[in-house]
């Protein structure tokens, strides 16, 4: 389930999976702010703060993606 992927509004592209071994993440996909192609995030907290420092860096973020992970937040997802 994506967050937000990139496109004329968003420079980001922020997703949500399963992995194997049943982790749940958070992946910033070749994300330009990690010298690895993708960002991982344990958490919709670590994710959140992630796409802040996007914001920070003067990247586009739709404010959906985060309305939505701090509301997941707040709901204990």
């Amino acid at each position: 389930m994506s967050y937000c992927r990139f496109n004329e509004n968003s420079d980001v592209y922020l997703y949500v999976t399963q992995e194997d071994d049943d982790r749940i993440v958070w992946v910033c996909c070749n994300c330009c702010l990690r010298e690895e192609p993708d960002g991982l995030f344990a958490s919709p907290e670590e994710a959140l703060a992630h796409l802040r420092e996007h914001q920070a860096a003067g990247h586009k973020v739709p404010q959906a993606a985060l309305d939505r992970l701090e509301m997941e937040i707040a709901r204990g997802v």
